[in-house]
């Protein structure tokens, strides 16, 4: 999920993840991006002192009003927020700064044991032949 997370409002943010542990296939990663330290030297005092008291901040654009849904304009995360949101859903969490980037990337492991075929019905040969 680049440049996905990015965007969403908490709300939305949290419905997202939820949906991606349900399809998230046993033993499978989810990697997403979030804006990293970098990307927040935009914001100005105010957003930034919110952004680190609360760990995430979505401003709404004026120039984006109207053309796209409220829940969807621009979010930041602090490292120690975005893991915790992921860690009370999956196991494994690692966050990797992006020397240059304006985005970080985080990954999530679903350590379930994937599961295996069912298990096979034995059949025997019938005298004739066939499988019963």
């Amino acid at each position: 999920c680049f440049s996905v997370f990015t965007h969403f409002d908490e709300r939305m943010q949290d419905l997202w993840l939820g949906e991606l542990k349900r399809i998230l296939k046993p033993g499978g990663i989810v990697i997403l991006t979030v804006h990293g330290k970098r990307a927040a030297g935009i914001l100005n005092d105010a957003d930034a002192k919110s952004l680190k008291q609360k760990g995430f901040l979505h401003l709404r654009s004026q120039k984006l009003h109207g053309i796209v849904p409220e829940w969807y304009h621009t979010s930041w995360h602090s490292q120690a927020y975005i893991i915790d949101r992921l860690k009370a859903l999956f196991d494994d969490v690692r966050y990797t700064v992006v020397p240059d980037g304006l985005q970080d990337l985080v990954a999530a492991r679903d350590s379930r044991l994937p599961s295996f075929a069912p298990e096979i019905e034995e059949h025997e040969q019938s005298d004739d032949g066939g499988w019963h």
